[in-house]
């Protein structure tokens, strides 16, 4: 298997487990969502729809319950605006992350001119005096995200022991694959092997994404996706330094989307609801195919569809 191949898989096995984040709806997301302009994935709109919270118990898919008594090997924790869900294979573990809110719009805007920030002790491959002068800043309102639900994690890892684990994957989509790339420096976990995020927003200036300390993302999106393109470059943030097509070919845009007002074109095909090229099935999908997985077109976890008279 060539290095290409092991990502694409790898890949895959990350994006199952961020869109299976968005199976968990705790009760206090039901109704919350009404006004939301932008869905992240048709499940969650399923669910949403239903007003069940937790409609699917995603516990199955997480957890190989092992010797009565023994604590399973996987988590789920929740903040205001993160779930994160985890799982041990192995000597691997997995830890992907959603966003729980969507209501875009003037908060969004107001989340875009978040002030930039340094990290608190975090180290940066330079001199004392060259990192005062120039540090690495991220996104304030992600990063504050990052480190609550972080010390969640950090809690589950003490209790359950998973001190056998050699490799962590971190994963999300959206707004999860923002605090996937920011949690790194919080997590109390081994070598970080890799981080895999889909269609997530810009989240640091230059000088944060050339930090040596940090373990840089694969981003993989699609060209009508316009959550990469927030925070406008005009806020001095910039795209990750590795973009990928769900072909594993590298990104670039179209040409016919390159003019400026592309990005305005693409939210509001989106807020529309005339394109799902943000939803994290799609994403999903699409990798499975490009790793060749079996089953890749079918849906992860069995859920009935809603009917009319269920609507009504």
């Amino acid at each position: 298997m060539t290095q290409g191949q092991q990502r694409d898989k790898l890949n895959y096995v990350c994006a199952m487990f961020a869109e299976l984040a968005y199976h968990h709806v705790p009760e206090t997301e039901i109704g919350s969502n009404k006004r939301a302009k932008i869905i992240s994935s048709e499940a969650y709109k399923q669910i949403l729809k239903r007003k069940m919270a937790s409609s699917v118990d995603i516990t199955p898919y997480v957890s190989r319950q092992r010797n009565e008594g023994e604590l399973p090997q996987s988590f789920i924790v929740t903040t205001e605006q993160v779930v994160a869900i985890g799982h041990v294979f192995g000597k691997r573990l997995f830890i992907a992350f959603r966003g729980t809110k969507f209501t875009l719009g003037a908060d969004w805007y107001t989340n875009f001119q978040a002030k930039k920030v340094s990290i608190p002790g975090g180290g940066f491959p330079w001199t004392k005096r060259i990192s005062d002068r120039n540090p690495g800043l991220f996104h304030r309102g992600f990063l504050i995200e990052a480190y609550r639900i972080s010390a969640l994690i950090n809690t589950e890892l003490t209790l359950r022991g998973f001190g056998h684990v050699e490799e962590v994957y971190l994963s999300g989509h959206s707004l999860g694959g923002a605090v996937a790339f920011l949690s790194q420096q919080f997590l109390r976990v081994g070598q970080v092997a890799r981080i895999f995020i889909y269609g997530a927003p810009r989240s640091s200036n230059v000088r944060g994404c050339i930090d040596r300390k940090f373990k840089y993302p694969i981003q993989v999106r699609h060209a009508g996706d316009p959550v990469p393109t927030v925070p406008p470059l005009t806020f001095r943030y910039v795209d990750y330094p590795l973009e990928l097509n769900t072909d594993g070919n590298h990104y670039r845009d179209p040409s016919f989307l390159e003019c400026p007002f592309t990005s305005i074109f693409r939210w509001l095909w989106c807020l529309c609801g005339l394109g799902k090229s943000h939803f994290m099935e799609i994403y999903r999908k699409e990798l499975g195919v490009t790793a060749g997985a079996v089953g890749a077109e079918l849906e992860l976890v069995p859920m009935k569809r809603l009917t009319n008279e269920q609507l009504k």
